[in-house]
């Protein structure tokens, strides 16, 4: 039997044509991926964004959740200098103010809209419903959903507040915004957009990040399901890796970092292009190897 399984004796090894046809399959599926990879990377390095004042309409509003700090201010400040409008929802008054005001330096012509509320909140009555009134007859043509809140502790060690409040503030406003925007942005001549923002923890389990990789995924699942039934809209869920930003105490630059403009400028070049996107080639080229080599990541 061990004879029967030693490689030269094995029938695969002797029979020729079978090496052949193994091998031809082998190079095959090599040379797929390295082609599928290929073309990811190149799409990424050549793609240009849309005129996004012409596809979404002058005079309009961006709503951008967690526009205080981080990658939500950034979404902000790139969509200012486009010429929208900008509504930013957060929770702490000062600090929108302060962006707000940057935003009017940025672009004198737009106009700027504080609504403050705290996310962690989202669970009381009529916390969603105080939003759209008080932009109520704004013509919103882009969602940006940003806000998250990220945690690294061991899943039995982990605070219960903490764990509810991450799933409060990653799942819910995501999912009630997009309900009460919707029907508006359905309704509009010119087309309309929503950037939910994901993460590479939503392709692969993460360790100790079990909560937010769950709540990422569904922030991913839902995007995606959304962009399949309503095409009429520009819906694109963005799965970058590590970003400089205040979750990760604005963690440097590097060969796996990116920062908050690189990511913005990557998801904004996607927009309309795709309904998914790791965003930054890094991120692109990170997701590859950890859906094709998952052992590499549980190892690391």
């Amino acid at each position: 039997m061990m004879d029967f399984f030693s490689w030269k004796n094995n029938i695969f090894y002797k029979n020729e044509i079978i090496r052949k046809i193994l091998f031809s399959i082998g190079l095959g599926i090599v040379g797929y991926e390295v082609l599928k990879f290929s073309k990811n990377i190149c799409s990424r390095l050549f793609k240009f964004e849309h005129d996004m004042l012409q596809r979404y309409g002058e005079n309009t509003y961006a709503l951008v959740t967690g526009a205080s700090a981080g990658m939500g201010k950034e979404f902000c400040i790139e969509l200012a200098q486009r010429g929208f409008n900008i509504i930013l929802v957060a929770g702490n008054p000062e600090k929108l103010e302060r962006v707000a005001e940057e935003l009017r330096a940025i672009n004198p012509k737009i106009q700027t809209k504080v609504v403050v509320a705290d996310f962690k909140d989202s669970v009381n009555e009529g916390f969603f419903e105080f939003i759209m009134e008080q932009i109520e007859g704004l013509e919103v043509s882009i969602l940006v959903n940003n806000i998250g809140v990220y945690s690294s502790t061991p899943f039995h060690l982990e605070n219960l507040q903490r764990l509810q409040d991450l799933v409060i503030i990653n799942c819910l406003p995501q999912t009630m915004l997009t309900r009460l925007l919707l029907p508006k942005l359905l309704s509009r001549k010119k087309r309309s957009a929503i950037i939910n923002l994901s993460s590479l923890a939503a392709v692969i389990p993460v360790p100790n990040e079990a909560l937010y990789s769950a709540s990422k995924a569904f922030c991913d699942y839902l995007s995606r399901s959304l962009a399949i039934c309503y095409p009429s809209l520009d819906i694109i869920s963005v799965k970058p890796g590590s970003v400089s930003s205040q979750m990760n105490n604005y963690r440097p630059t590097d060969q796996y970092t990116i920062s908050a403009k690189e990511l913005v400028l990557s998801a904004l070049k996607n927009l309309g292009k795709t309904p998914e996107t790791p965003g930054h080639f890094k991120h692109q080229f990170m997701t590859w190897k950890f859906v094709n080599f998952p052992c590499i990541y549980q190892v690391a």
